[in-house]
């Protein structure tokens, strides 16, 4: 949710930089002060060899979509990059893994405000499966395509399996501009009763986030108080420069001063917001080694604060394509210390890059972590 459009500044560049695993792409780099790329933590917490016994042949996926007001676009190329390049580069030998494949939208909804798009708890963290256009979805919550040992398949769904994600996968932009994926996440995947099959104990788990926001995930629904609106006021206008303020840390710490902001990284005592690191622990107590994570999000830097007199406070773009009018997307700073969690199990592509290039970097991140 943004106050208005974002101004351009000249010295950003016109599109977003190369898909990286460093300090923007959530994955040192090796040789400077990275994991181990060998090495990864397990359950407990130390670290080993993964594990590529059992259910290195089954592949749990979960896709996190935005689906509020200016991800039509990027739907749209997910959709189109899921067929050539994420499913073609997870086939060996031309097989696919045995697939569980599941949606779930940002949409948490704001509790008891009334916001336009942000209705009660929203979707709550439950795989989407209504058709979106003209087109089948599958037959259960989610898609499931499995290998069965003698060159078929057992699948829940009539059509391409391609046709059959875009059908489900195109959320809408009509979701809330308050968008809560790590916790969406967490909903989906913590015993929730509606998805209930989805997540198998002998596969592994990949996890992808799209989005051109930052995560806002909010435990405290107050933050969403609309009957403050004004800049002075303690939360400020209503939009989703409050989850900057309140959900990220940054060097100098006083978020509503215009300007350049450094060594941004997640408020660890915001009075409204989880914390990031319970995600970390969450997915890591759920698969262990077992599990990759993706955001493909706007870039970490630059962090820049502007401000329109009367108004109110707005992130500038770290990252844009196309020109005036064009695509762009805020600093996902809390995304990309998510991914920090998961050395050699994350990869953090930027929004603005190439949507194939980005879906083909993270199944070759999968192809050498976990199949």
């Amino acid at each position: 949710m943004r106050l208005a459009k974002f101004v351009a500044l000249a010295w950003l560049v016109a599109a977003c930089g190369d898909i990286t695993r460093g300090d923007d792409g959530g994955m040192p780099p090796d040789g400077d002060g990275g994991a181990d790329p060998d090495a990864v933590p397990g359950i407990d917490g130390t670290r080993g060899q993964l594990d590529a016994g059992p259910g290195a042949d089954k592949l749990d996926v979960l896709f996190v979509v935005d689906n509020s007001g200016s991800m039509f676009e990027e739907q749209a190329a997910l959709a189109t990059a899921f067929d050539s390049n994420f499913i073609a580069n997870l086939r060996h030998d031309g097989n696919l893994p045995s697939l569980h494949i599941g949606v779930v939208s940002t949409d948490l909804g704001a509790g008891p405000f009334g916001i336009q798009g942000c209705t009660g708890s929203g979707d709550n963290g439950v795989l989407q499966n209504a058709p979106r256009g003209d087109c089948t979805p599958p037959a259960d919550r989610y898609i499931i395509d499995l290998d069965d040992g003698d060159g078929t398949r057992t699948t829940n769904y009539t059509g391409t399996l391609a046709k059959t994600f875009s059908c489900i996968a195109k959320l809408g932009t009509n979701g809330c501009g308050f968008e809560q994926p790590l916790e969406s996440m967490r909903r989906a995947l913590d015993d929730n009763p509606s998805n209930a099959g989805f997540l198998r104990d002998d596969a592994a788990l990949l996890v992808i986030i799209v989005s051109d926001e930052d995560d806002c995930s909010t435990e405290h629904t107050e933050m969403f108080d609309t009957s403050q609106t004004s800049p002075k006021s303690p939360l400020g206008p209503l939009s989703s420069f409050r989850c900057f303020e309140f959900g990220v840390e940054c060097s100098p710490d006083v978020p509503r001063a215009p300007g350049m902001k450094f060594a941004c990284g997640p408020r660890e005592d915001s009075p409204y917001m989880f914390t990031v690191a319970e995600y970390i622990e969450f997915l890591d107590d759920l698969k262990g080694g077992k599990l990759v994570v993706a955001a493909i999000v706007g870039d970490r830097t630059p962090v820049i604060v502007n401000a329109e007199v009367g108004v109110g406070f707005e992130l500038a773009p770290s990252c844009s394509v196309g020109g005036d009018g064009g695509r762009f997307a805020v600093p996902g700073v809390r995304f990309h210390s998510f991914l920090e969690g998961f050395p050699s199990r994350s990869i953090g592509p930027s929004i603005c890059a190439d949507m194939a290039a980005s879906l083909q970097a993270i199944t070759d991140l999968v192809n050498d972590r976990l199949l």
